[in-house]
């Protein structure tokens, strides 16, 4: 009889009972980090797609007639332009660049959500219609606000026949 553990016998015990449980479990940890990695992108991607479909811009012409729809108007302008040309009746008067061109987000979204919620529908009109070009669409794609961009501003509106009133502060 043999009573010595011979060498063949002794690599299987070491594969066995040390080195497969110790890959099994490394290779459950990565899987599972795998795994986590993926429903994080997953849950990004999600959320992405869920703002991109609840943040709404619409491109509109400015005309007298939209002035007498029940949607909130915001004229982005300065307070300069608005003592040249005056403003639409009804309108809320928040600046967002200033007459450097200068601009604080968190200045002009304090300012609006004080106005209006996030939910809902408002328009934006500035002189021509450039500036709130832009500041609708970051405000729609980024921040998810439902926007109206009044393209052609209040010069438009003014050479179509609409009588604005005074600004006051």
């Amino acid at each position: 009889m043999y009573y010595g553990i011979r060498i063949g016998n002794m690599f299987n015990i070491i594969f066995i009972r040390i080195y497969l449980p110790l890959f099994v479990t490394i290779q459950k940890t990565y899987y599972n980090k795998y795994k986590e990695n993926r429903l994080k992108k997953i849950v990004l991607a999600f959320l992405f797609i869920v703002t991109g479909l609840t943040a709404q811009l619409q491109q509109v012409w400015s005309t007298p007639q939209f002035t007498q729809k029940n949607i909130k108007i915001i004229d982005i302008r300065t307070p300069a332009e608005w003592r040249e040309t005056g403003i639409v009746k009804g309108s809320y008067t928040i600046m967002f660049f200033d007459e450097q061109g200068r601009f604080s987000v968190p200045d002009f979204l304090k300012e609006l959500d004080k106005v209006v919620k996030k939910d809902e529908q408002f328009a934006l009109i500035c002189r021509v219609g450039s500036r709130t070009g832009m500041v609708s669409e970051f405000l729609s794609e980024k921040l998810g606000y439902k926007v109206i961009n009044l393209k052609g501003g209040i010069m438009k509106m003014i050479h179509e026949g609409y009588k604005t009133v005074p600004y006051q502060r």
